[in-house]
């Protein structure tokens, strides 16, 4: 159901192996089971998931990821060519997973500060599972890449000004 998809943070599609790939799959799955040693204690994660939530928010690139969801819901008051091709629009979940898997984004990047091309590059994963095409957009063969295409080439991104942390 819609409601138990909008929990998960991300759906990452992932294809089919190609023949050499699955040669590979088979053959590790012929051997013996390795002992992989843990990388990461539990409080490894407690610090990573607390440093994450440290990574500076600043407003206009939130506001950036709003408006992002916000599309969804009306595309004609964001100026968005998807009117009638959604059921439903993503929920405030999609605006808080935009902002903190766009703030593990940034701590990856080795920033200490959420940019907006960091809530754009994993606006795909955590959006194209909370969409839901009409009945109309489904029979004209409108695809949900379609609409996020859309979606992320129209609403505007904030841009850093000179000195990379202040936004207009």
């Amino acid at each position: 159901p819609e409601a138990q998809r909008d929990r998960f943070l991300m759906r990452v599609p992932v294809d089919y192996p190609s023949g050499p790939e699955e040669h590979e799959i088979v053959d590790r799955a012929r051997r013996p089971a390795v002992d992989i040693p843990s990388l990461l204690t539990t409080a490894d994660v407690v610090t990573l998931q607390a440093t994450t939530g440290a990574v500076h928010v600043d407003r206009s690139v939130q506001d950036y990821a709003i408006r992002l969801v916000m599309a969804t819901r009306d595309p004609v008051a964001h100026d968005v060519d998807i009117e009638g091709l959604l059921a439903y629009g993503a929920s405030p979940r999609a605006s808080i997973g935009l902002v903190r898997a766009g703030q593990a984004m940034a701590l990856l990047r080795g920033r200490d500060h959420l940019l907006a091309q960091d809530v754009y590059d994993v606006a795909y994963d955590v959006l194209n599972h909370r969409l839901v095409l009409s009945f109309d957009a489904v029979a004209g063969g409108v695809t949900i890449d379609d609409v996020l295409v859309e979606l992320l080439t129209t609403v505007v991104a904030p841009r850093p000004t000179t000195g990379g942390d202040r936004w207009r």
